[in-house]
């Protein structure tokens, strides 16, 4: 008897699962930033930036993050070009993930971004699965949907 998480079935509502809590996450966390006006965000964490980078750049970032959480959020909850949003998280979280640790000494916390960072990657290198809206709208084809290993 097969074991029933590793049909291909359980494969791709795993890939679903995390594809969707972690879209969701980002979308909730930019939407968050957004509410509680983001030159408030801005000024609140620009002095956590790494020395390294120049300050009208990590203002910058700042004054974009929130953005590029809710679209990239969104694209991955609903299996849109997941691996590009998985490659655009992944980039979001290790950034943060460096000011994190930049002010580990004043209590940051690293393991979310970990945590994360590790979903992010998962489903980078395996994409969304075959749950996901781009292949409803092709049709149940379209190679990269699939996780690695199905047929």
């Amino acid at each position: 008897m097969q074991n029933p998480f590793t049909t291909p079935a359980a494969q791709n509502f795993g890939l679903m699962a995390g594809r969707v809590s972690l879209g969701a996450y980002f979308v909730a966390s930019g939407y968050r930033k957004i509410q509680g006006d983001v030159d408030h965000f801005v000024a609140a964490n620009s002095g956590h930036m790494p020395t390294w980078m120049p300050g009208p750049w990590g203002k910058e970032y700042l004054h974009f993050l929130p953005f590029a959480e809710i679209v990239f959020g969104l694209l991955l909850a609903a299996g849109l070009k997941t691996r590009m949003s998985a490659f655009m998280v992944t980039v979001m979280l290790v950034l943060s993930f460096i000011v994190a640790m930049s002010g580990i000494s004043s209590g940051g916390n690293v393991q979310p971004s970990v945590i994360f960072l590790c979903l992010a990657v998962l489903l980078l290198t395996n994409g969304g699965g075959n749950l996901t809206l781009t292949n409803l709208v092709r049709g149940g084809g379209g190679g990269g949907g699939k996780p690695a290993g199905a047929k």
